[in-house]
């Protein structure tokens, strides 16, 4: 079957006539996914550890001076890891949106079976 080019020549720009004769335009490989749970994705497991563990040094922080932790000052390395793991978090979620390799390496599962794909 023989193709044809499309009739938009905006959408074949950067591609010249050659090229789409030659049959260089078409899909190299592609790979099946799956969505993982929200508890094994990258974007959101090592964060809500990394949170824990913050506050789990800040409670121990606060037992090392006798005072309850809502009524202590952390100390600043406590303070700066929140908004910097903040910042980390949101860079990590926005990456899922920004880049499609990104994507699957965090929130995706290789599949075998076009029935269980949901992604391609």
């Amino acid at each position: 079957r023989q193709h044809t080019r499309p009739r938009n020549p905006r959408l074949c720009a950067p591609f010249s006539d050659a090229s789409w004769e030659e049959g260089r335009m078409g899909v190299k490989s592609f790979s099946l996914h799956a969505p993982l749970p929200s508890w094994q994705r990258l974007d959101v497991w090592p964060f809500a550890l990394l949170h824990l563990l913050n506050a789990a040094v800040w409670a121990w922080e606060c037992t090392l001076r006798g005072k309850a932790p809502p009524l202590c000052a952390p100390h600043l390395l406590t303070m700066a890891a929140v908004p910097f793991l903040g910042l980390l978090q949101l860079v990590a979620h926005l990456g899922t949106y920004w880049s499609v390799k990104f994507k699957v390496m965090c929130s995706m599962r290789k599949v075998t079976s076009v029935s269980s794909a949901t992604d391609v």
